[in-house]
């Protein structure tokens, strides 16, 4: 746990369900935790919305999304 999260995992898991939509597709991670699943989609160019009820995770995922 490097992340400061109880369960995260590798950008790899959600850019397999990223290559194949088109630059600019729009995905939606209602659990969004870390923001892994962000980080991955702007490598790609894609739009990511996330969803995540714990305000501790949220900023978390925030700062790592911002470095």
């Amino acid at each position: 746990n490097v992340l400061g999260h109880s369960a995260p995992f590798p950008e790899e898991i959600p850019a397999l369900g990223l290559n194949d939509l088109a630059k600019n597709s729009v995905v939606v991670d209602p659990f969004g935790g870390t923001g892994t699943t962000a980080r991955a989609a702007m490598k790609k160019e894609i739009h990511c919305v996330l969803i995540e009820k714990s305000l501790e995770y949220y900023e978390l995922s925030k700062r790592l999304n911002l470095e």
